[in-house]
């Protein structure tokens, strides 16, 4: 009651929506609608509308956990609270596959502006679609995307069924709306809805919510009556690729960023407190996450060429491969399979595989390094991998900055330009404004951020050897630069505009570097396209950076890293830890097998009156000493084993303990580098103290556990002295010590026995 008190007092008269939709939280939150909100021509933007709009698409979310037949009960609540009825609900009820949208439409009788109208509210669902995302892969050859195309004439077939269904043939409005794939959808349904005169523009109010591209067409921003409005740097909204020529129907606005708002703490300020109202939880912006998909977004759009590469190359696989999303084993062996049979495929993923692999390892090092809270503000440790790399995409942000904005002029960014500046590890520099205040500095005086007073307002990240900062082009700023013996040619400028995947760039084409000397960098607030000069100038004089026309997404001090290389011994360590591992898991099914076969073997010889047993045999002074020794040593190894699997075993259990977050922050580099070490060590403990068990309860009428102890220790002394080379863990050397002591002591009493079983034969046979 206070809320809705609160909307009336602010003079948003009429119903009140209430939002109800769950991903990784159950939201709940109040919108206020009016009809008088269509009173005004639908080719110009209504803020309020795009409010209820919102409401509109996420409330059209499936449900999760429940049946299909309450798969829509959000959306049905949410437009019966608005008065609309005679709803219709489309393909809610059933499974989702590739060719399924489900949508949700309604009417309305009302007076606008004296005149009587009929609204009609189309919602699709956007969420919790399941298999329905197996269509995202669909781009074809077309003009459109043959996928979203698809859906978006289902659901204009539904409009228009559902016009002739109830008689509707007066004056109307349609209201449609949708949020990511949806909204998709929704885009190109509005422009079906505009090509075939079904409602005239004035009429027809379309918006959509992180919308990907939809339309090659050229002249589909020209279309009146449809606003999406995306965030900054959601990765959705870039897929398929500008660089293919892809984009939205009708005006697309942008939220701001911290990559293209020189202001953006100010204008961030309402969004947190709305985020902490839906939410309970801190606002937060990723902007090194947004540089990795900005980055690997960059090298699959230089990959794969166009369209037509897409459609014939990689389409068919990811399709199929969706379809195995459930066998990881499955999916692998499809996609080598395609790699072996298309060669194409294959020299395309062999010219970017090394790019990609090192933007992984760095932006996995620049990851572990927020999440140890380092960069205090970018990564949050409550939340798991996948919301903080996608964090951009999730509604939630979406819904924060639409409750604290009542206008869109204050709400969007007008800037869409921003630099990235790639300078040397070892530089450092300083940011200043144009009244010459320090606004940053980096590895001055040896330390990072060492001054209060210099504000790391700007992202910086740390990829590979090199430091990216990130500067809004929507201010002029000069930076100085000190390279200390740094080659100029690693500094690097690069321009890029939100939405697109390729930046233009500029490097300098001499290596002339004074070590000492200082360079300023001036950086207007107007991008000089291909003919921009960019220089360094200092006071033995200025060199010119010039565009570069072969720009890659990859520096060399990136591609060349030590983090690169480290994360390449881990993974190839992993890899050979993972095949001596299986190696010796089949190695130990095979001693047990035999093992059990020996034990048959001796039970039916002891049952036998003709075979007898060995309790005859007796053991001279050399055999005994050795028995006494291999005990001994036996009795050693079996502790030393235990503590091992007992002392790894402990780690092995804190790290299944560890929370979902904490799995995918600085703890997935100690589980992707010890992870495999511990499954080794634990694999190698065991047949070690298998094979000191045996010895140990090994008597002389039960040849056969001897036998199996040395089966056993073939299995584990390989693995031991392997481990050698990964830890220098003492109880690791003790064990291969002590292995190999014991299978001294073993072949050496073989050998005394066998020595002393030839002496007794020939005793008895002088005797005879």
């Amino acid at each position: 009651m206070v809320v809705l008190l609160i909307f009336h007092m602010n003079g948003a008269v009429g119903e009140t929506g209430i939002v109800r939709y769950r991903t990784v939280q159950e939201i709940v939150w109040p919108l206020a609608y009016s009809d008088n909100c269509f009173s005004g021509s639908g080719e110009i933007y209504h803020h309020e509308l795009a409010k209820s709009s919102l409401g509109m698409a996420l409330s059209a979310f499936r449900k999760l956990d429940v049946s299909l037949s309450e798969k829509s009960d959000n959306i049905h609540a949410f437009l019966t609270e608005l008065g609309y009825y005679n709803i219709l609900l489309e393909q809610y009820d059933i499974t989702p596959t590739i060719d399924t949208i489900a949508t949700a439409i309604a009417m309305k009788e009302t007076n606008i502006s004296g005149e009587p109208y009929t609204l009609l509210a189309v919602a699709i669902s956007g969420g919790a679609y399941l298999d329905e995302w197996e269509s995202n892969f669909l781009v074809g050859t077309g003009i459109h995307h043959e996928g979203f195309l698809s859906a978006a004439n289902q659901v204009y077939q539904r409009i228009a069924a559902y016009l002739s269904l109830h008689h509707i043939d007066g004056k109307k409005k349609i209201w449609i709306a949708g949020y990511s794939r949806a909204a998709a959808t929704a885009n190109m349904t509005a422009a079906m809805i505009l090509d075939n005169k079904l409602a005239t523009a004035g009429d027809l109010y379309a918006y959509t919510f992180a919308t990907p591209n939809v339309t090659r067409d050229p002249k589909a921003a020209e279309y009146p009556s449809i606003f999406n409005i995306i965030g900054a740097f959601d990765p959705v909204p870039s897929i398929p690729f500008e660089a293919w020529g892809f984009g939205h129907f009708g005006k697309t606005y942008y939220l701001p960023s911290i990559e293209t708002n020189s202001d953006y703490e100010q204008r961030v300020v309402p969004v947190k407190e709305a985020f902490a109202e839906i939410t309970g939880s801190e606002y937060w912006a990723n902007p090194s996450d947004n540089l990795l998909l900005q980055k690997l977004f960059s090298l699959l759009a230089v990959m794969i060429t166009d369209v037509q590469d897409y459609a014939s190359h990689y389409q068919p696989l990811l399709i199929h491969a969706w379809k195995d999303k459930h066998s990881a084993m499955k999916m692998l062996a499809d996609f080598g399979t395609a790699i072996i049979r298309d060669g194409h495929l294959r020299r395309e993923l062999e010219d970017e595989l090394e790019d990609v692999w090192a933007v992984l390892s760095n932006m996995g090092q620049e990851m572990m390094v927020q999440s140890i809270q380092s960069r205090a503000g970018y990564w949050n440790a409550n939340v798991g991998l996948l919301e903080n790399v996608m964090h951009e995409h999730y509604p939630k942000g979406y819904l924060a900055w639409f409750s604290a904005y009542d206008s869109l002029e204050g709400m969007v960014t007008q800037n869409r330009n921003f630099r990235r500046i790639s300078v040397p590890g070892n530089a450092g520099f300083q940011v200043f404004d144009t009244a010459s205040q320090l606004l940053m500095k980096y590895n001055m005086a040896d330390e990072a951020f060492a001054d209060s007073n210099a504000n790391a307002i700007f992202p910086l990240e740390k990829s590979g050897d090199e430091i990216i900062l990130t500067l809004p082009a929507d201010r002029e700023y000069h930076m100085d630069v000190y390279p200390r013996g740094a080659d100029v040619r690693s500094f690097i400028i690069r321009e890029g505009v939100i939405g697109k995947t390729k930046m233009s760039e500029y490097s300098a084409a001499t290596a002339d570097t004074q070590t000492q000397a200082v360079y300023s960098f001036l950086f207007p607030t107007e991008f000089g396209g291909e003919g921009a000069v960019y220089q360094l100038v200092s006071e033995q004089g200025s060199i010119p950076f010039r565009f570069v026309q072969e720009s890659a997404p990859m520096d060399p001090l990136e591609l060349g890293s030590g983090t690169r290389h480290t994360f390449t011994q881990r993974a190839v360590s992993y890899l050979l830890v993972i095949g001596l591992i299986l190696i010796q898991f089949a190695w130990l099914i095979v001693i047990l097998i035999r093992s059990l076969r020996h034990r048959k073997l001796m039970t039916e010889l002891k049952g036998s009156p003709s075979k007898g047993n060995n309790k005859a045999l007796f053991l001279n002074k050399k055999s005994k000493t050795i028995y006494f020794a291999m005990k001994a040593t036996a009795s050693l190894l079996a502790m030393n084993s235990l503590w091992m699997i007992i002392e790894w075993g402990a780690m092995g259990l804190v790290l299944l303990r560890l929370n979902r977050q904490q799995w995918l922050a600085m703890e997935w580099f100690m589980l992707f580098s010890q992870f495999p070490v511990l499954l080794f060590v634990l694999f190698t403990s065991a047949p070690s103290f298998l094979s000191a068990f045996h010895m140990m309860v090994y008597s002389i009428e039960d040849a056969h556990k001897l036998k199996t102890a040395r089966l056993f220790i073939y299995a584990a002394l390989p693995g031991a002295v392997a481990l050698m080379a990964f830890t220098l863990d003492f109880f690791v050397a003790a064990q291969s010590m002590m292995l190999a002591v014991n299978w001294v002591l073993s072949s050496l009493y073989l050998m005394n026995r066998k020595k002393q079983g030839v002496v007794r034969q020939t005793s008895k046979a002088c005797n005879k």
